[in-house]
């Protein structure tokens, strides 16, 4: 098993650079990784990126494992479906028997079956298992810096803290683990609009997947166009630090994809990249366990 290099992944993302839509999550991916491990080396420590040799390497196979308190991220793709084999090999290389869940990232949707035969090789069960589509937006900076607005009487903009940590895993309706929160926080861009009291009402965050990510707004202070704006100033944040545009949306969520079409709309061109899938597994001897969605 070959454990990839800061050069390796800039050869991957070589690799993936002019395939297509279809391998844009991919390549955002690849990008957000190679800055954080080359501005944070000690991260090299918490996740990891293998393939199984040099030849493997050359086609585009990797997996990565993000470490977590309740089990590991993994991510993994190959720019040649033939090469499925190779991709189980990798995937069969985790112990699943050792962490809480194991969440997966599948960002090529020919590779689902993979995810279906390691539950049935490990005795694994499925916790959540959904489909979304990516959708990439081309940006003009100069278009949306002439969209935003200042912050409305009594609230003012900033980044978001860590300690805003226990209001965000308070307002959503899913669990998110702390560490994870710690980390796009503390690396990556974020947006947030509090009251001149110091009261956080909304957020956008970076994921780790690259994706432009999680949006939300507190209830009492929803259809003010609160969340359009946060958008717009994470924008430029992304945009700054030269990332890839895109969003996840769960499929059937119209209600997503409508107000992602209508903040967008006017300052983007969206191309669908494609159908993904995100599942969570357990080892059915962990039944008592709690789960925690990232």
């Amino acid at each position: 098993m070959k454990t990839l290099t800061v050069k390796d992944l800039q050869s991957l993302r070589s690799l993936y650079g002019n395939k297509g839509p279809k391998y844009i999550p991919t390549i955002a991916l690849l990008d957000h990784f190679i800055d954080r491990f080359v501005n944070h080396p000690e991260w090299t420590d918490q996740v990891k990126f293998s393939t199984i040799n040099e030849r493997t390497l050359n086609d585009g196979t990797f997996m990565m494992a993000y470490a977590t308190v309740d089990g590991p991220i993994i991510v993994f793709n190959s720019l040649e479906p033939k090469s499925i084999k190779n991709l189980a090999e990798l995937l069969n290389t985790l112990n699943y028997s050792k962490e809480n869940f194991y969440t997966f990232w599948t960002i090529t949707e020919e590779f689902k079956i993979l995810i279906e035969n390691l539950v049935k090789a490990h005795d694994l069960e499925v916790i959540e298992n959904y489909d979304c589509f990516c959708h990439v937006f081309k940006i003009n900076r100069d278009d949306v810096l002439k969209m935003i607005k200042d912050a409305p009487d009594g609230f003012y903009y900033d980044s978001l803290k860590e300690s805003d940590i226990p209001k965000i895993q308070s307002t959503l309706t899913y669990m998110v683990e702390r560490g994870y929160l710690e980390a796009v926080i503390n690396y990556n861009p974020t947006t947030a609009l509090y009251t001149n009291d110091g009261e956080l009402i909304a957020w956008a965050i970076m994921h780790e997947s690259g994706e432009s990510g999680m949006l939300e707004v507190v209830e009492q202070y929803k259809r003010r166009g609160i969340g359009r704006e946060l958008v717009l100033r994470q924008t430029i944040k992304l945009l700054d630090k030269r990332r890839i545009l895109f969003r996840y949306i769960l499929h059937g969520n119209d209600v997503a994809k409508g107000f992602s079409e209508g903040v967008n709309e006017k300052i983007s061109d969206a191309t669908a990249a494609g159908k993904f899938n995100f599942v969570t597994l357990k080892p059915r001897i962990n039944d008592n366990l709690k789960k925690s969605k990232l």
